[in-house]
């Protein structure tokens, strides 16, 4: 969305009281001084009232559009998302009307679309909700029937295969109903009586999604990949395999340009800009934070995953390891060293993006990291912290031969509760 340019038109709020006092002090009440006094003084009330301006639309901007495509949670009509479902209901009308032109009907899509690459195609009976959140590659066919709910982004990639009756939802609501329904709800508040969240879809290059099937929210398909008719994608499927069923799961991993793509295949390296896009796309994830400190932040925007670059490149030592997969970055491994009479000890922490989760990437990571972090570093013992809700993480540790040493019990207050915290320790052999 455009944001308004504050420095033209009425201003609003504090300013629409303000301006008219100021100009008047400008205009009139200044008629002893030079002209070229009161147009200083008028360009630095015009300043003044700018910034307040500026300020007004930020915090309004914030607490509406931008906080609900951030994945907040949100019971507040938007006003920019009304008139954009206002207009793409007018275009639907037209879309299918029997005596249209397909160059007219092209025209539609693009003006309802946030984009439609090169040869792309929209079948029959296509239903959307916003229209300018959805973005299709080229050489990209979606078959009859179709529905995107696109209240948060969906972004069709290059030479998409989509067929009739799929369906994307990025909306969804808290499963504990107390939290899904707003207590003490007044009609007359212009708000909703329930509340809900939009995550993204990402549908990555050269994905065949066969018929019927239902694809939820923040939910990324990879490169390559073919999901079967009538599955139903709850988690996001990693690139080059065949997924089928409900809940859709990885039934085969398939074959690229003559070459195996094992998903197991990968490199650590260091991190660089050029991996500020993957980063934040994949970190941005709400069940990687559940698992995580606090300090991570979430939302996780470009700019956060810029500053991790930052820090990164302004360490001394090598501790933070790039999980690369596919030619992306899509996971990290790293260390903090212990300060005082334990400065010889080093916390490990990892992360990896949800398509590649329970496929032993992450096991084999944390073993090369911790092999060469050893190998160049005094450290002679490496410990981690797991909550006691991830059990998976657990198994990872004690695959990468780490010990259990202990529980702390109620340790860590996460996500509104306290949790016991599972530690695991590895001494340098």
């Amino acid at each position: 969305m455009e944001k308004q340019d504050v420095s033209k038109g009425e201003p609003d709020g504090y300013s629409r009281k303000v301006f008219p006092i100021l100009f008047n002090l400008c205009s009139e009440g200044q008629k002893g001084q030079s002209n070229t006094v009161n147009l200083w003084i008028m360009r630095i009330f015009r300043g003044i009232i700018k910034k307040s301006m500026e300020k007004e639309h930020s915090q309004h901007h914030t607490s509406n559009y931008d906080r609900f495509m951030s994945g907040e949670y949100c019971n507040s009509l938007n006003p920019e998302v009304l008139e954009m479902i206002s207009n793409t209901k007018a275009c639907l009308a037209r879309l299918d009307s029997p005596d249209l032109e397909d160059s007219e009907r092209n025209g539609i899509l693009r003006d309802m679309l946030g984009s439609i690459g090169q040869r792309s195609a929209v079948g029959r009976n296509f239903l959307c909700q916003c229209g300018k959140h959805i973005f299709i590659g080229d050489k990209s066919v979606i078959n009859d029937n179709c529905t995107m709910m696109d209240e948060n982004h969906i972004r069709i990639g290059n030479q998409v295969l989509i067929a009739p009756n799929v369906q994307f939802y990025t909306a969804t609501h808290p499963i504990d109903y107390n939290e899904r329904f707003v207590e003490n709800w007044d009609e007359n508040s212009g708000e909703l009586f329930f509340r809900t969240r939009s995550l993204p879809i990402t549908v990555e290059d050269n994905v065949w999604i066969g018929g019927g099937s239902i694809i939820l929210a923040g939910i990324t398909i990879g490169t390559g990949s073919v999901i079967g008719a009538g599955s139903v994608v709850t988690k996001s499927i990693p690139a080059n395999c065949v997924a089928v069923g409900n809940p859709c799961k990885v039934i085969r991993y398939l074959k690229s340009d003559n070459k195996i793509q094992t998903i197991k295949s990968f490199k650590l390296r260091n991190w660089n800009r050029a991996d500020i896009p993957a980063l934040a796309r994949h970190l941005n994830n709400k069940k990687i934070w559940d698992n995580c400190r606090d300090a991570l932040p979430y939302p996780y925007t470009e700019k956060d995953a810029e500053q991790f670059i930052s820090f990164v490149e302004g360490q001394s030592e090598q501790n933070n390891y790039c999980i690369e997969i596919n030619h992306e970055a899509a996971g990290n491994v790293s260390f903090i060293r212990g300060t005082d009479v334990e400065r010889y000890n080093a916390e490990l922490g990892y992360w990896l993006a949800e398509p590649y989760w329970n496929l032993g990437i992450m096991t084999e990571a944390i073993k090369q990291a911790v092999e060469d972090y050893l190998s160049h570093s005094d450290t002679v013992r490496i410990h981690a912290h797991v909550y006691e809700n991830n059990p998976a993480s657990m198994r990872v540790l004690e695959k990468a031969d780490f010990s259990k040493c202990g529980i702390l019990r109620k340790a860590c207050f996460k996500n509104g509760r306290f949790v016991d915290c599972h530690c695991y320790e590895l001494l340098k052999r």
